[in-house]
């Protein structure tokens, strides 16, 4: 009876444990043949990445709102940083023209396309933006001395292109101006590159009901052949240079405001001298002779 149960027992165990084991690692390997791939596992898709880096932001987020809510309980105020003195982007005025070769670069990249998207550029638009006034003044005075004031009402400059708007009490003067802007030389040359002017029409407010008293308005887009042109350069066709405004001499002064000479007040006579205190004679003493 001993001797039937020691031969059963190893039996047992071979059933119990070993079977188990044997058939659990059959299946790992089937598993691990037919579904594990050969060499390194593929990378996550950039769907899973995006996905994985937005969930981190969002935790870094709620975590630094959390905790600037538990300072302002807590009292905590973050220190200011310390502002520097200097200026990070010096403003450089535009004082030497660019070459020939980038101004036709931009006109033919700029140009074509509308106004409103050329991007502005600061230094050259505070360089040409006066000057379109100056220019239009002293087209008045050259082609139309007699015709009645002209007011650039607004103007603007962007990178090679400039839009101004010209107002008058009549549509006459805008209709006749606009020709002659359109002549101006500059040296040897013309003065624009192009020219484009909208027809003169009667202004409006921003309800769109004439303005009172009534004027009338011309918009103008126009670029330069060259940049930094000066009025004393430029000229129209038989009539000459420009004519500019010259800066008002001074007149006589009034007697009134001259003011009086040194001595008696409000005469022009100068104090008698005094003599009292003068010796007589003025005449210098011989030097002692060595004796």
């Amino acid at each position: 009876m001993t001797s039937g149960t020691a031969r059963t027992a190893p039996l047992v165990l071979l059933r119990t444990w070993l079977l188990p084991l044997t058939v659990g690692a059959a299946a790992f390997g089937l598993h691990y043949a037919l579904h594990v791939p050969a060499g390194p596992l593929p990378p996550p898709s950039p769907a899973e990445v995006e996905a994985d880096k937005k969930a981190a932001d969002k935790k870094k987020k709620d975590e630094e709102k959390a905790q600037r809510e538990a300072d302002r309980k807590a009292g905590k105020t973050k220190p200011r940083a310390e502002r520097s003195g200097a200026r990070e982007l010096a403003y450089e005025p535009f004082r030497r023209p660019r070459p020939d070769h980038i101004i036709e670069q931009l006109w033919a990249y700029y140009e074509p396309m509308a106004f409103k998207k050329e991007p502005t550029f600061e230094a050259w638009q505070t360089a040409h933006k006066s000057l379109l006034t100056q220019i239009v003044d002293a087209t008045r005075r050259t082609a139309l001395p007699d015709g009645p004031e002209l007011t650039v009402a607004t103007s603007e400059c962007h990178t090679i292109r400039c839009r101004f708007t010209i107002t008058a009490t009549t549509q006459e003067p805008l209709d006749a101006i606009i020709p002659v802007l359109r002549q101006l030389r500059l040296g040897t040359g013309p003065l624009w590159h192009s020219f484009e002017a909208d027809t003169p029409a009667a202004d409006k407010d921003k309800a769109g009901n004439a303005t009172k008293p009534p004027r009338f308005k011309a918009e103008l887009t126009v670029s330069f052949t060259r940049d930094l042109p000066t009025l004393a350069d430029m000229s129209l066709p038989e009539l000459g240079p420009l004519r500019t405004q010259s800066p008002a001499t001074p007149g006589p002064i009034p007697a009134s405001h001259i003011p009086p000479a040194t001595g008696a007040p409000g005469t022009g006579a100068a104090p008698a001298k005094s003599t009292r205190g003068t010796p007589k004679s003025t005449r210098t003493p011989p030097a002692p002779t060595p004796g």
